[in-house]
């Protein structure tokens, strides 16, 4: 996931998908706008070092994403 000040965008190597976000305290929404019908996706944040787990709260977030783990990116 790539995340810009309003934005992300998700990557996978079947499709990629943009959503607009907003972050409250360890809340994370997702809007889908690219669809018929608007969806929000709900995680809960978690902090461990320096990743962040993306936990599903909505059953909608479940099965698009699942649960995600955003780390830094690494200098090579």
């Amino acid at each position: 996931m790539i995340f810009t000040s309003s934005t992300v965008r998700y990557d996978s190597s079947e499709f990629t998908r943009g959503y607009s976000y907003t972050l409250d305290e360890d809340v994370l929404l997702l809007e889908i706008r690219d669809i018929p019908e608007s969806t929000d996706l709900v995680f809960l944040v978690e902090r461990d070092r320096q990743d962040y787990h993306l936990v599903p709260e909505t059953q909608e977030a479940q099965e698009e994403l699942g649960e995600l783990v955003l780390s830094p990116m690494q200098d090579d």
